[in-house]
């Protein structure tokens, strides 16, 4: 990150692909770090960054980012809150003495409770106000995005004796100015300003499933992004909850993993199986094989979020199923009101190979269906002649 000014080729702070959300959410502790001037945030290493205003169409050329422009000072704001919140531990050691002292010894159990009390840790928040995952999918290698604003917390009156409430408490850029809403990369991939190489296309369907297959089997460039584990936190719920569309093409296996698109990595609560499998069931005969990348099957509506606490940044889903008729719906229907995690992946040649895999499971698709009426109509094509 030696450049001050970097390019990506999503509109990165241009609203209309995402949604809007009021979520609060904790920062861990020293999860912040700055580097050569930018400022990354949270264990996902969210990328802070100002977007510059561009005079052409949202969709036209790279987009200039600034990583180490006024926000970026965000990662010396929140080690200065935590230097400040540390320097006050004696003068609250000496308020929880005075505390102590007015209560005699009849007062046995609010002496206890003050006696059981510690230097209360510092509260960084992060109010999420906005929310881009794959800029609705109109750009081929979107990077995910989202907007906050940060706070810091005083402990309750009851743990801090107001101590703490001197400390600012929004993040500004400038002493004196409004809260700043902060614009920051989730968890951007290492190649998320550069172009990718375009692959030269296959002539046939033989040799692209034999290029997107032998891709499938390999390691994406980051797999600890697709191999850690993630979890949500449960306090950081969603108050109106965000519904997510998706069809039965959406869903492609990518190592072993069940993914959406080329954004998320979908686990269900029950381990044994996955998404991708259940669509794969139910994607036997040709009404399926036609609607699938038509229809809207899947609505997945947003219960939780955290884009701070873990490596990879993940949300809760409920799902709900509208089958197609068909005669493997009753698959899908299995899915019906199931929460799935989704950890959010930012490796933009996942977009790419989730293009190729599209095309060829849309084939495969076809020619089972087809096999599978001609196994019905002539059986003997498939069980061979009986002697």
């Amino acid at each position: 990150m030696s450049d001050s000014m970097l390019s990506s080729s999503a509109p990165v702070g241009q609203r209309g692909g995402g949604f809007s959300v009021n979520l609060r959410m904790t920062v861990p502790v020293n999860s912040w770090r700055e580097v050569s001037g930018a400022c990354l945030v949270g264990a996902s290493n969210n990328l802070v960054v100002d977007a510059v205003p561009s005079l052409y169409h949202r969709r036209e050329g790279p987009q200039p980012l600034i990583v180490t422009g006024p926000s970026a000072v965000l990662c010396q704001w929140l080690s200065g809150r935590t230097l400040l919140h540390e320097s006050l531990k004696e003068k609250w050691e000496a308020a929880l003495r005075r505390e102590k002292s007015q209560y005699g010894w009849w007062r046995l159990w609010k002496r206890f409770s003050l006696w059981m009390k510690t230097f209360p840790d510092i509260t960084i928040s992060a109010t999420v106000t906005y929310v881009d995952f794959t800029d609705g999918d109109e750009s081929p290698f979107a990077a995910p995005w989202f907007t906050a604003t940060f706070a810091y917390e005083p402990p309750p009156p009851r743990d801090g004796f107001g101590i703490f409430d001197d400390i600012v408490g929004h993040f500004a850029p400038y002493p004196g100015a409004a809260p700043k809403e902060v614009t920051l990369l989730l968890n951007p991939s290492s190649t998320y300003n550069m172009a990718l190489p375009m692959d030269k296309q296959s002539t046939s369907v033989e040799e692209q499933i034999i290029n997107v297959l032998s891709a499938l089997g390999r390691d994406v460039e980051h797999p600890q992004q697709t191999r850690a584990a993630f979890h949500v936190f449960r306090s950081s719920y969603v108050d109106q909850p965000v519904t997510m569309t998706l069809k039965l093409a959406d869903f492609w296996n990518y190592g072993g993993d069940c993914m959406i698109r080329g954004v998320f990595l979908a686990q269900l609560y029950d381990r044994y199986r996955t998404m991708c499998a259940v669509v794969n069931d139910a994607s036997r005969d040709f009404v399926t094989a036609y609607i699938s990348d038509k229809i809207d099957i899947f609505s997945l509506s947003v219960r939780q979020m955290d884009l701070f606490s873990g490596t990879v940044p993940a949300i809760t889903a409920t799902i709900s199923v509208k089958p197609p008729p068909g005669a493997y719906n009753t698959y899908l229907e299995e899915l019906q009101g199931q929460s799935v995690e989704l950890g959010i992946l930012s490796d933009p040649s996942l977009r790419k190979r989730f293009s190729q895999a599209q095309k060829i499971l849309a084939n495969f698709r076809w020619l089972r269906a087809k096999g599978l009426v001609e196994g019905i109509a002539n059986p003997e094509i498939f069980l061979g002649s009986l002697p």
